[in-house]
């Protein structure tokens, strides 16, 4: 039996027949043990009891010898050396203390020893070899490669869940790949739920406890490491983050690159830091360290935190998280707001995308007017960018080393016009019409094929929605539809202010485009109707005289809605929303403890809350207003295209403007009529066309404004208390 209990074979104790030495996966699984059919029964059952420590002690001297190399990871090597220590003193127990007492103690018995194996040894084999037949059983199954093609399909529709579920998106992309084998996390998760399960039993408790902390020490000094500098020394790929590499250097500073660059693994998680805002805190932290080292600065310069992370199990293990994340966090804000001028930075964007300087842009717009309504095959780009270059770029800019000065220059040389290929509706429509997938039918997915199935047959609908159709309009075709301002973000602060946030900037600028177009274009029609000898005349026909008081008081209505609208995207959903950007400002001033993920989330539902604020966010009141404004603009372009008109229908202004006028020019009385009726008919139709869309337009933001954007009740009651329709 002392040869069995070593893992050997005895005279009367032998290997199954069935066991092959050879074969791995027995030396893991430990042998089976025939017993000689002769014995006495009674010694029979006691030898059956302690052949299983031989077959246990087998399997663990196989395991550490199989996988104690750290090409298994650093994990299963140290469990393979607290097996390995485990089994060094079983194995003095057993040759010296048992072997010596069946020397030298004549009442030592079979019996005897079976009591000593039992209380001694049993509990730690037991608990050990239930360990590594998990870990073989594990390395089995994914050994198959159906079963890890099964696994990784799982891992991602998991993954999908919690992003979709939880919004971890927003600072945490999940690494749903699959290890070939158990190391890392996988191992100590597979402990950790050993000791979940002997909570009530204090021995087995304290052994797996203790267990646990000595194995988890490697997996403990790389998340000190990481937490205190960002570094990942994991050379087995088995800490809870992965990071992913590039060699191109200009990618490795870009938003897309540095959103996956440490992703949290979703396998093999420890059950301490499975809370998803843990996993948040702990990728941020050191994702904060990376962006600091990434721009220079020598992250070992400053003083680390002070209380390191000592086991996984350290009651204050959360605290200490805490504490790694708001160091990281402080670093990164002073970075961003004392290096590289954020709060000044966002200011300039207010200035060119929300155009918060409206006297540089009314400049612009007055020296662009004739440009912006060309067709854009036939804009000169340059032109216009050399117009808008003089009044935004002059020396009258503000200059100097203040943040301001700094961040408008750095503005002056990132930010260009271009034309998009859409207009701003069929860019919207394009955006808004999209079909996106349904999430149950997303996560009922079985496999992989029906998943890609799925998301091919929106593609194809998609591919298939039809355009939205302009009304064919030749102000359809002005080049402002399409002019927006391009900006490239520099790192690190491509990093807060990203992508999709420059797209909500872009599209917010569209629409403001086209609305001071909208009222610069009224402030020229109405000096040209209230102050022009042309339309001021005391003509002599009464019902001229009526008609142009006509004009004014439609062009009085269309100004007068308009100067609402900006006031209220100006003041009720530009300002009021950029006060919440502001608070944040005036907290990091005043020393507060703010998280930059809650800045970039205050920054992000600003631009999202304007744009749905401001009636970019639903098709139809996209169409409405957009339809509102060609109805205002080709009225101005009938008003200013009315002198010869009104020349010609009056005897005495024809008499005075004569010499000016063409030679062919003559006074026609009779044709007069007809072009008075003309003119009244043409008016009348611009009334109609606008007080319909205007009840369209006020029906729409009020029912809107009730559904889901309080926002728009505001400006449908400024339109209610000014504007006379019944509703």
């Amino acid at each position: 039996m002392l040869h069995v209990l070593s893992g050997l074979e005895g005279s009367y104790v032998r290997y199954s027949e069935t066991f092959d030495p050879k074969n791995i996966a027995h030396l893991l699984k430990g042998p089976d043990y025939l017993i000689n059919m002769h014995l006495n029964p009674t010694l029979k059952d006691i030898i059956k009891r302690l052949m299983v420590y031989g077959k246990i002690y087998f399997a663990l001297r196989s395991f550490s010898e199989i996988h104690s190399t750290l090409d298994e990871g650093q994990i299963i090597h140290d469990l393979c050396n607290e097996i390995s220590s485990i089994l060094k003193d079983y194995e003095y127990f057993l040759y010296f203390e048992v072997e010596q007492e069946f020397k030298n103690n004549s009442d030592f018995s079979i019996t005897y020893l079976e009591q000593m194996l039992s209380m001694r040894v049993a509990p730690e084999f037991n608990h050990l070899y239930e360990i590594i037949t998990e870990i073989n059983r594990e390395n089995e199954r994914r050994s198959d490669r159906t079963n890890m093609a099964n696994m990784r399909f799982q891992s991602i529709m998991k993954s999908l869940k919690e992003d979709y579920y939880t919004g971890t998106l927003d600072g945490v992309t999940s690494d749903s790949r699959r290890s070939n084998s158990v190391k890392g996390g996988l191992a100590l998760r597979i402990i950790q739920n050993r000791l979940d399960r002997y909570k009530g039993d204090m021995s087995s408790f304290t052994f797996l406890s203790k267990l646990l902390t000595a194995v988890s020490k490697s997996y403990v000094r790389m998340l000190n490491c990481w937490l205190e500098l960002g570094i990942i020394d994991d050379p087995a790929d088995e800490f809870l983050i992965h990071q992913n590499t590039t060699t191109n250097t200009e990618y490795s500073r870009s938003a897309d690159f540095w959103a996956d660059k440490f992703t949290i693994r979703d396998e093999g998680q420890v059950t301490q830091l499975e809370p998803l805002e843990v996993q948040k805190k702990i990728i941020l932290t050191g994702k904060y360290l990376n962006v600091l080292d990434e721009c220079g600065i020598d992250v070992h310069s400053f003083d680390g935190f002070q209380n390191q992370i000592v086991t996984l199990q350290d009651a204050d293990l959360y605290e200490r998280i805490d504490e790694a994340y708001m160091r990281a966090n402080k670093l990164i804000l002073k970075l961003l707001f004392q290096g590289y001028h954020l709060r000044e930075f966002l200011e300039s964007l207010n200035k060119y995308f929300l155009i918060t300087d409206n006297h540089q842009f009314d400049v612009f717009l007055g020296h662009a007017t004739f440009e912006l309504r060309k067709d854009s095959r036939n804009l000169s780009l340059s032109k216009l960018t050399k117009q808008y270059n003089i009044c935004f770029f002059s020396d009258t800019a503000p200059s100097g080393d203040s943040p301001t000065a700094v961040t408008n220059q750095l503005v002056n040389h990132l930010v260009t016009l271009r034309l998009s290929d859409s207009t701003l509706v069929k860019e919207l429509a394009i955006i808004l019409n999209t079909q996106t997938t349904d999430s149950d039918e997303v996560f009922s997915s079985t496999n992989i094929n029906s998943l890609k199935n799925l998301l091919n047959a929106t593609l194809e609908a998609n591919k298939a929605t039809p355009e939205n159709r302009s009304n064919g309009t030749k102000v359809e075709e002005y080049s402002l539809n399409k002019l927006y301002l391009e900006l490239e973000i520099p790192f690190p602060l491509n990093l807060i202010i990203t992508r999709s946030q420059i797209f909500e900037y872009q599209l917010m600028f569209r629409n403001l485009l086209l609305l001071r177009y909208v009222e610069k274009s009224l402030n020229i029609s109405w000096k040209e109707i209230g102050y022009q000898k042309y339309w001021t005349y005391r003509f002599n026909d009464s019902v001229l005289r009526t008609w142009v008081k006509r004009c004014r008081h439609l062009h009085f209505r269309m100004s007068d809605f308009v100067k609402m609208f900006s006031s209220y995207i100006n003041f009720y959903v530009i300002n009021e929303n950029w006060k919440n950007v502001e608070f944040m400002f005036k907290k990091l001033d005043q020393g507060e403890n703010v998280e930059l993920e809650m800045l970039f989330i205050t920054i992000k539902s600003f631009l999202s809350t304007i744009l749905g604020d401001s009636l970019s966010a639903k098709m139809k009141l996209i169409e409405i207003t957009h339809q509102l404004f060609v109805i205002v603009l080709l009225y101005h372009d009938f008003l200013m295209s009315l002198r010869m008109s009104l020349v010609l229908l009056d005897e005495d202004l024809f008499s005075e403007m004569q010499t000016k006028l063409p030679p062919n020019a003559t006074f026609d009385p009779q044709k007069n009529i007809v072009r008075i009726a003309k003119l009244s008919d043409m008016l009348q139709k611009y009334e109609k066309r606008f007080d319909v869309k205007l009840r369209e337009f006020m029906e729409a933001i009020r029912y809107y404004g009730e559904i889901d954007t309080p926002a728009l009740l505001t400006l449908f009651d400024m339109l209610a208390t000014a504007v006379n329709i019944d509703l």
